[in-house]
């Protein structure tokens, strides 16, 4: 041991006892030289005063993410829920377009979970606060839920590209397949193979092989897939309107299927903006290692909850009838009447129908004049 009053005594680093920390003993070439007893104490305490400061950032930036990801988590959850209620008070029967935006609150609802619960899996490995038999099954289902729902939710709006492509393409085709029961098997096919693609992700139960790891660059590219068939949907769909308007020029209004076709795109593009950046950094990460951790773990960790929190809003805005759920179910909350709220609503429907009516005659008018004879468009 080391006596205090002896400032002069030399030792040397290997003879010195255990209850120093290891990590001091491997400082570098500090070992080779004789220090004497106040020499140590005071890179011993200015290494213990390192490693609490280290320990405190850590801390803190746990703490920071988990305060943010339950923010997010709860925000998302909230949109999402609120948003299928609202699809509750929708007067009339369940469409397509409603069953999918309901799967699609569904999948952002347990995906935002799933990915949460990620990061609690890791706030617990960092403090310890489990078993590590715990911490590796929560992170380890978590992920695969992850993968699971994530991709239930890209191919929902796969679905929504479908039905918009056929009701702007082939409309008497369109009647046949968006029908109640066609669409429930459509999207019991989603879950079947959203729920085939993660399956691999729990590989890591039976196995501690690298070749796991392979899984995490595969099941990425199905969602590229979804994406790239989206997008030459759109392109298709948008050459149609486009030759269509050429055509019909000022014709009546315009289609509806193009207001959804629209909302369907800026979805997309929302799905997009939150997949890439995440992934890519993630897969740099990857390969680097621990010097893109920080602006990973402060930055774009939080991104795929932008998409959870987003797809509500877009759909909810840019849909009349989802809208038209929102106050209903708002003027009910508010203690209202459902019988007076469906007479205001009728009064509203009939003068909008009506100046609707009138625009319509007008046009027509306007293309008759232009082309000196009468047509009839429909």
């Amino acid at each position: 041991m080391l006596d205090g009053n002896t400032s002069d005594t030399s030792f040397v680093w290997s003879s010195f006892n255990s209850s120093i920390r290891p990590s001091l003993l491997t400082v570098g070439p500090y070992d080779r030289y004789n220090l004497s007893g106040e020499a140590l104490r005071y890179l011993q305490d200015k290494h213990e005063k390192a490693s609490q400061i280290l320990q405190q950032k850590q801390d803190a930036q746990l703490m920071r993410q988990i305060v943010i990801s339950s923010v997010l988590c709860f925000v998302s959850l909230t949109l999402n829920i609120v948003s299928a209620v609202a699809v509750r008070f929708i007067n009339g029967a369940m469409v397509s377009n409603h069953m999918l935006f309901l799967n699609l609150c569904l999948s952002n609802v347990l995906v935002s979970l799933a990915y949460f619960m990620q990061t609690v899996s890791k706030v617990m490995f960092e403090w310890s606060a489990f078993s590590i038999k715990v911490i590796f099954f929560t992170w380890i289902l978590s992920y695969a839920f992850f993968v699971m729902f994530y991709c239930a939710s890209a191919f929902t709006l796969l679905a929504f590209a479908v039905t918009r492509y056929l009701a702007i393409y082939k409309p008497m085709i369109y009647t046949e397949v968006a029908t109640k029961k066609k669409v429930i098997v459509y999207l019991c096919l989603v879950w079947l193979a959203s729920f085939l693609i993660s399956i691999p992700g729990a590989c890591l139960f039976f196995t501690k092989s690298d070749k796991c790891d392979i899984w995490n660059y595969i099941w990425p590219s199905f969602l590229v897939v979804t994406i790239i068939v989206i997008i030459c949907l759109y392109v298709s769909i948008c050459r149609y309107l486009r030759n269509r308007s050429a055509r019909w020029c000022r014709q009546l209004r315009m289609d509806e299927n193009r207001q959804a076709l629209v909302t369907t795109l800026i979805l997309m593009v929302s799905l997009i903006i939150s997949l890439v950046p995440y992934f890519v950094f993630k897969f740099l990460r990857y390969h680097h290692g621990e010097s893109l951790s920080y602006i990973y773990y402060n930055a774009f960790t939080y991104v795929p909850y932008i998409n959870f929190i987003l797809d509500p809003i877009i759909f909810g805005l840019r849909t009349r009838n989802i809208r038209i759920g929102y106050a209903r179910m708002l003027y009910k909350l508010a203690g209202g009447n459902g019988s007076k709220w469906n007479r205001f609503h009728f009064t509203r429907l009939s003068s909008h129908a009506s100046l609707r009516s009138r625009d319509s005659d007008s046009s027509v008018k306007t293309l008759s004049s232009s082309n000196g004879k009468s047509s009839t468009y429909v």
